[in-house]
């Protein structure tokens, strides 16, 4: 905003000192960020003393980026001219090609030059980016969905209206690239993007000038929505050894929403350079008991990104305890060497046992014994916590399920949701309640959602749940209020008043499941996270003879019969339901008793008619009797008077096979259970 005022008042650059000695500080976009057509810097408090009175007496000043380059200078063989890889002023010898858009032949331009580092987004709730790349003010390329499927690129209004509809895919192409034999080269950019569900990112290259092409997918780490997740970027080109000319094409198979790039350049492999990769295993549970805790096996993959074989390559695993800053564990493996292009996979035996209550950074280290080019990546680790009786897969909300189009015409949206805990001491513990999360708590007003505790035995370590390995332990009802957001945690206490305390068993496998059953299209909208990648967790402990399990998920309007699976979302999502145990806790803070232990449904399943035994505690002066269907919606209601020790019989011979729920009410309580119809 400070520059687009200036620019009113008729400046032609504007230079922003910050207040202190550096320039640690992102100029960001305001409401008028796509307005300003000047070019605009920060500068330190230091470099703006030393400018202001040579500009004052009319001395000539350059301002050059402060931004660090990456890439040795050294190593580079191409891009660091100009007009060569960070489009100034336009293409500079780059071409677009577009392949197809909707699935048809298109000659509609996808690959656009865009003059400044803001373009329109429309359909995200930003409205528009900044490019972040050095030289984003002479211009960049951009494949954007705005203005290829978008009939107007300022509004989100008139899909597949525009030149290019998606999903389109197109190639960006450089010239061809004179470069000398015998070198292992990277190719180095800056990009930006937001993802959507289906698209793909590929940068590929060519030695025989662009007649035969090896195919290199990138970006398979960035998630739904996710926007800017990895600036920079380094592809090495394997076998490029051999190459005396290279051509290098980024294409983009796009379902929506862009991807921008900038600031191309090739250049020779570091010598001596490890990275650890996203590949490695978190604790089975972000947040756990202490009295649950278990040894936890470890592992991580290290690629040698370098030119050079690497020696004595080292792993370690630490536990730091975040309060006190103290290292609480430590272990290594060793592997003699590791060549170029190398993925090496340690798995630490399990050691840690984490049962002091905490928060803990556990940390992954990769060294060997050249001096690394470039120690940032030689770290990676997360965070976990140790509660008194919280289990959890999360430290938090990112966001909420979108559920993908798993269901046929017409067909309700069923669900089921929930995590897998592992409880090595039951005994003495008890499911005391289950936390969790939605965002659409005002959709659902009238339809119950069921929890519903299973064990479950992986019996052919396939981590899919099947019908026949899960046994329900205990089911609550929640009815949504209409309040619930994804703002706030919901905690719902097992169990029913009045049924017995959920006792838990050593050694065992539970789920946790949120079961909906829609009546229509609606979606429940569960909280999920996303940070963390599960699959280093899961094959660690196959790996280790330990397995532990993530999140899982159903859509499918038949819960009952429907197997369970870890990938629906993604192996990096799980769902915030989180599992509160601990010794019996005798409490008396719920207003209505539950009488669902005072009833039985006999019998279930059932074909015509089901009889309704009542065996209250107290004579009630009248008991009022409903079926529903899972949905909530009402289909049969009784009155009953006089009621203590009675058994009825009510016909369902007329109802439409599937499971529904009975709820009697009288003035000692509620209570609800489940019968199936054949």
């Amino acid at each position: 905003e400070k520059v687009y005022n200036a620019q009113l008042k008729g400046a032609i650059a504007v230079i922003i000192v910050n207040t202190v000695n550096n320039i640690n500080l992102l100029m960001s976009g305001g409401d008028n960020a796509n307005l300003v057509t000047i070019p605009s810097f920060v500068v330190s408090l230091g470099t703006g003393a030393t400018i202001k009175p040579l500009l004052g007496a009319g001395v000539n000043v350059t301002i050059k980026s402060a931004t660090p380059d990456p890439v040795d200078p050294a190593l580079v063989v191409w891009g660091a001219n100009a007009k060569e890889g960070e489009f100034d002023g336009g293409l500079n010898g780059w071409k677009s090609n577009t392949i197809s858009c909707s699935g048809k032949p298109n000659t509609a331009t996808a690959w656009s030059w865009i003059p400044s580092n803001a373009f329109p987004s429309p359909c995200l709730t930003e409205g528009s980016f900044i490019f972040l790349s050095p030289s984003r003010c002479n211009g960049a390329m951009i494949m954007n969905a705005a203005t290829l499927d978008l009939a107007n690129s300022a509004s989100c209004t008139n899909f597949a209206g525009g030149p290019c509809p998606a999903p389109h895919s197109a190639e960006l192409v450089s010239p061809t690239i004179k470069v000398t034999k015998g070198s292992a080269l990277n190719v180095t950019f800056y990009q930006t993007l937001t993802h959507f569900y289906g698209s793909e990112y590929f940068v590929d290259w060519s030695k025989d000038g662009g007649k035969t092409w090896v195919s290199t997918q990138i970006n398979e780490e960035v998630r739904a929505f996710e926007d800017n997740a990895v600036a920079l970027k380094s592809v090495r080109l394997l076998g490029s050894e051999t190459a005396d000319s290279v051509k290098i094409k980024f294409r983009y198979d796009g379902n929506f929403y862009h991807w921008a790039i900038d600031d191309v350049k090739l250049s020779k492999r570091e010598a001596n350079n490890l990275a650890l990769t996203q590949f490695y295993a978190l604790s089975p549970n972000m947040q756990q008991p202490a009295a649950q805790a278990e040894t936890i096996p470890y592992g991580a993959a290290v690629d040698n990104v370098g030119a050079n074989a690497q020696t004595n390559l080292k792993l370690y695993i630490n536990a730091i305890d975040s309060t006190t800053a103290v290292r609480v564990f430590r272990d290594s493996v060793t592997a003699l060497s590791i060549a170029p292009n190398q993925i090496d996979t340690a798995i630490f035996a399990p050691k840690f046992l984490p049962n002091k209550k905490g928060t803990y950074a556990m940390i992954y280290q990769a060294s060997a014994d050249s001096a690394d080019y470039n120690r940032d990546d030689n770290l990676e680790g997360f965070f976990f916590r140790v509660t008194d009786t919280t289990f959890a897969k999360e430290l938090g909300a990112s966001f909420y399920t979108l559920p993908g189009d798993n269901w046929d015409v017409n067909e309700p949206h069923s669900a089921a949701y929930g995590n897998s805990y592992y409880i090595v001491k039951g005994k003495g513990n008890y499911l005391r309640s289950v936390s969790f999360g939605m965002n659409n708590g005002a959709d659902l007003v009238g339809t119950p959602l069921i929890f519903s505790l299973y064990k479950w035995n992986d019996e052919n370590f396939d981590a899919l749940v099947q019908v026949k390995e899960r046994t329900l332990v205990a089911e609550r009802f929640y009815d949504p209020t209409g309040n619930e957001t994804g703002a706030r945690l919901i905690t719902v206490p097992f169990p029913e008043q009045g049924e017995p305390p959920v006792q838990l068993e050593d050694t065992t496998t539970y789920l946790i499941m949120c079961e909906y059953y829609a009546g229509d299209d609606t979606d429940l909208e569960l909280m999920l996270n996303d940070t963390y990648d599960r699959r280093p967790m899961l094959l660690t402990g196959f790996a280790t003879d330990k397995p532990r399990y993530a999140s899982f998920t159903a859509l499918d309007s038949d819960l009952a019969t429907v197997t369970y699976s870890p990938t629906g979302y993604g192996l990096e999502n799980v769902y915030v339901i989180r599992m509160n145990v601990g010794p019996l806790v005798i409490t008396s803070d719920r207003d209505i008793p539950s009488i669902t232990n005072e009833f039985a449904i006999t019998p279930n399943p059932a074909r015509e008619h089901v009889y309704l035994q009542l065996a209250l505690n107290q004579t009630s002066k009248q008991a009022n009797v409903r079926v529903m269907d899972m949905a909530g919606r009402q289909i049969i209601e009784k009155v009953y008077n006089n009621v203590k020790r009675d058994q009825y019989q009510i016909s369902v011979d007329g109802l439409p096979a599937g499971t529904y729920l009975m709820q009697v009410t009288t003035e000692n309580g509620t209570g609800t259970k489940k019968f199936v119809k054949n």
